[in-house]
């Protein structure tokens, strides 16, 4: 049976916050501003950049690496350049849109740069190599919610900040995230070093991972304006998601599309088939049928259940 409704705080960000679209007067709060673009998306990509800003102020962070002499070469990777009022336009109506790159506030690329050439690969815990791009922005936020202060000050250097656009098409989010002045990234030996995951990282990524995903999940379902019009059903449902999401692990449902199905279900129909109904909950049990038909099927038991209830308080 279902616990009673109480609040719940949801699943809130402790690190990255909420931001307006970047603008000059940003540029002018936040100190020097990079753009860090990815070359794999766009083959013109530096033929666009030197058009929107005098001189030779960026350059392609894999040159003289031993990433440039590898397939597919440098300008598939990182280009990064100083940020001007053109460039910023340009990032803000085209390029974040199209998850191309992020804005980064560095005192100076001497600095950054060398930091950044290195953020294109992590280890796991068994020392299995991850790739990592900072245009995959829903890494880019489990990274900064999941790591410590300390590592998050390792992994990110001599960087003080980096804002960037989510990608959804309705509903996307500027986001930022602000690190304070630290000097821990000076005493590692090597980037291999930071970009090494320890297992309490990995866990704690985990965890991340999962309340981005009940975030997500709740601004899919819910009114984005339904907290502040109904706060006390909006904790209560909030809630509900959390149960839900749980039961959903009990009967086996790991992948993601079928967790957020199966808490479309239990909010659209009411709970005591859940409890109650035979044939639904042995289908629900069936762990060796994959999660997706068992919720096709289970969807249609419930169907069956609403048109018989319809069909009764229709006579």
């Amino acid at each position: 049976m279902m616990p009673a409704m109480t609040s719940h705080p949801g699943w809130p960000r402790r690190i990255v916050q909420p931001a307006q679209a970047p603008s000059v007067e940003t540029l002018a709060c936040s100190g020097q501003g990079w753009l860090w673009l990815d070359g794999a998306l766009d083959a013109d990509l530096e033929e666009k950049v030197v058009a929107l800003t005098p001189g030779f102020d960026h350059h392609w962070l894999w040159r003289d690496t031993a990433w440039a002499y590898s397939s597919p070469g440098y300008r598939h990777g990182p280009l990064l350049t100083r940020v001007n009022a053109d460039l910023l336009q340009r990032f803000v109506e085209d390029w974040a849109p199209r998850q191309m790159g992020v804005l980064i506030f560095a005192p100076d690329d001497a600095h950054a740069s060398p930091h950044l050439q290195a953020l294109h690969q992590m280890l796991a815990p068994d020392g299995l190599p991850l790739r990592f791009n900072l245009t995959a922005t829903r890494q880019l936020e489990e990274l900064c919610e999941g790591l410590a202060p300390h590592r998050l000050a390792e992994w990110f250097g001599p960087i003080r900040g980096v804002i960037w656009r989510t990608p959804d098409a309705d509903g996307a989010q500027w986001l930022r995230i602000d690190l304070p002045d630290s000097d821990a990234a000076a005493s590692m030996s090597g980037y291999e070093d930071i970009y090494t995951l320890h297992e309490a990282d990995e866990d704690a990524i985990n965890q991340a991972s999962f309340e981005w995903f009940m975030r997500e999940t709740v601004r899919r379902t819910l009114p984005p304006d339904f907290a502040a019009t109904d706060p006390a059903a909006h904790a209560k449902l909030l809630r509900q998601f959390s149960i839900f999401a749980t039961e959903a692990g009990q009967i086996g449902l790991v992948i993601e599309r079928d967790v957020r199905h199966y808490i479309g279900l239990r909010l659209r129909f009411p709970q005591q088939p859940f409890e109650k109904d035979t044939e639904l909950r042995t289908i629900l049990a069936q762990q060796t049928v994959p999660g997706l038909q068992r919720l096709h099927h289970a969807e249609q038991r419930l169907n069956q259940i609403h048109a018989v209830s319809a069909s009764g308080l229709a006579t």
